[in-house]
């Protein structure tokens, strides 16, 4: 849908838009990760063997030796179902939407996520171990909303979260009417307790740690103006706001987030042992498969089959133990599976999103900008240590706020994109 609608756009574009959009370098970018990504599922193929020399274990060459492969096709089309309805959005939002259209899909994100956030809520107080009640996910079995990997859930209501105080540091830069504030500010609480009931321990930081940014950013945008009855309000704020959040952790899903954070081992030593113990060990093995496949990596999902080639016999039942599929650093696994070519793609690619973005000084709206510039950093700080960029549904919303919002922030779309 989303092709035949670009495709028919494509069509009544003006000569002066078809030359705006031939000289976005988004566009060729875009075509090339899609390309490398095509050749990775349609060159697949490799069969684990043990060299009996050597005792150690290799993957047999791909069908065109030379050319961008993956080990196995089903898996390797999950990158390209990822990337390319990405690229398409992105081409999408800097050409054919006007700001008009721009803000109605902002809000439509909103919404979509609201509605998620309280099915989330219903689905979170009900204690369903199944999808909508019915469909058995293995691995861990809490829930919130349609996704079954807490992390990730976490991930995007809190990126929801600071966009929405950002929308309402704007609504109060403008005065306007308490009708006006009601929806962001239900639209904060809503998405602020859907991700705590994630109980996604970076979920209940970020949501800790956004608000104060929102008044580090509130402080610094109206010092020069703050007078003595700013400062009482902003203290009385920040007070309530402090008793909230400490009120909901302490009582949400009587103190479920607070045994996330206290059973087990404590967090010193959690930290003390995720090299060895936790996540940072999966590492050195992805990074060994960039030395060995520099240009195109192992294709996508080939972290988990090559992994067994730069393991010892005692050390791979760590490798494979529940939740070890994945290196939980984004950009490593990134970089292991798809090569400094298909990498590089990507950070050129967000590289050209971001380049708007220099501006921000200049914009009108500069709550919503730097609540969202503070969000989507968070969701990259997290995929240091997970990995939220493999839900396409966080990946989609994380693009599509980094382009949408500075063509919301007073400036026209073409400004925003070729300047």
């Amino acid at each position: 849908m989303a092709l035949l609608f670009g495709v028919l756009r494509v069509t009544r574009l003006s000569p002066a838009e078809r030359r705006a959009l031939g000289k976005d370098p988004l566009l060729y970018i875009g075509l090339l990760l899609i390309l490398q990504l095509i050749l990775q599922w349609k060159n697949a193929g490799g069969t684990l063997f043990m060299n009996m020399i050597t005792g150690q274990y290799r993957m047999t060459p791909p069908p065109v030796n030379g050319l961008p492969f993956s080990v196995e096709p089903v898996l390797s089309l999950h990158p390209l179902a990822w990337f390319a309805p990405s690229v398409l959005l992105l081409i999408a939002t800097r050409h054919f939407l006007s700001r008009s259209r721009l803000k109605f899909l902002l809000w439509g994100m909103l919404i979509n996520g609201a509605v998620l956030a309280a099915f989330g809520l219903m689905q979170f107080a009900l204690g369903w171990t199944r999808m909508f009640g019915l469909i058995e996910i293995s691995g861990n079995p809490h829930l919130i909303a349609s996704f079954d990997y807490p992390n990730h859930g976490g991930a995007f209501f809190y990126l929801l979260f600071a966009i929405s105080i950002g929308l309402l540091m704007d609504a109060l830069e403008k005065k306007k009417a308490p009708l006006h504030l009601a929806a962001p500010a239900l639209l904060s609480l809503l998405f602020g307790t859907t991700a705590l009931a994630s109980l996604s321990r970076a979920a209940v930081l970020a949501v800790i740690g956004i608000p104060l940014s929102a008044l580090i950013v509130w402080i610094g945008l109206h010092y020069p103006k703050f007078s003595t009855a700013s400062w009482v309000n902003l203290g009385i704020f920040g007070g309530v706001l402090s008793v909230l959040f400490i009120i909901g952790i302490l009582s949400l899903g009587d103190g479920a987030i607070m045994e996330e954070f206290t059973k087990g081992k404590s967090i010193q030593e959690e930290i003390g042992e995720h090299y060895t113990e936790n996540r940072g060990f999966q590492i050195p093995p992805a990074l060994d498969m960039v030395k060995d496949y520099p240009w195109f990596g192992v294709g996508g999902w080939g972290y988990r089959r090559f992994v067994r080639c730069y393991t010892t016999d005692e050390q791979f039942p760590k490798f494979v133990a529940t939740g070890k599929a994945n290196v939980h650093c984004d950009p490593v696994q990134f970089l292991a599976e798809h090569g400094t070519v298909g990498f590089g793609l990507m950070t050129a690619g967000l590289g050209v999103v971001l380049w708007p973005w220099r501006k921000l000084n200049t914009w009108r709206y500069r709550g919503l900008a730097l609540m969202t510039l503070c969000g989507t950093g968070v969701v990259l700080l997290h995929s240091l240590i997970d990995l939220p960029f493999r839900c396409p549904t966080v990946l989609w919303l994380w693009l599509l706020l980094l382009a949408i919002i500075p063509m919301l922030a007073g400036r026209s779309i073409k400004t925003a994109v070729h300047t």
